[in-house]
């Protein structure tokens, strides 16, 4: 139990379980992402898409990985659309170090509702521990400017 509440503060590099993908429900894949559903999901429709190659999280991002994050972000808003999720109906964005559970970076893409109010709070911008897709990706791109 104290593992997963200071999971946050372990080695990054060992252990990967997302490096280690196996049939997790894939529901998208390319040559740069994969897209699967969320073990513990926050909403009915609550999907991760990850990148192929090892990124610990957001801090690690560079200007170069603007493609890939919008790559990320353009797939997640597809999956949501065609599921029936209007815009507004969607969150797209990722927990902010310290406060991940698994250090490979994932997008998270939840379809609402959420299934409680924990979720709600989990998974919104009014925190300091999430932050949508497209803000991290604006945060990119103003850093080579």
């Amino acid at each position: 139990m104290l593992q997963y509440f200071f999971s946050c503060f372990t080695d990054t590099t060992q252990d990967c379980v997302f490096c280690d993908l196996t049939d997790k429900k894939i529901v998208y894949e390319d040559e740069r992402i994969v897209a699967f559903h969320d073990i513990s999901p926050a909403a009915k429709l609550h999907l991760l898409i990850i990148p192929r190659n090892h990124i610990d999280n957001v801090d690690s991002l560079t200007p170069n990985d603007a493609p890939l994050l919008k790559h990320m972000i353009d797939t997640g808003n597809q999956l949501l659309s065609e599921s029936g999720y209007q815009l507004s109906e969607r969150r797209v964005g990722f927990h902010v170090p310290p406060y991940n559970s698994v250090h490979h970076l994932h997008l998270h893409c939840i379809g609402l509702p959420y299934r409680n109010i924990f979720y709600s709070t989990k998974y919104t911008e009014l925190v300091h521990w999430y932050s949508s897709g497209e803000k991290i990706l604006k945060s990119l791109s103003s850093s080579t400017e």
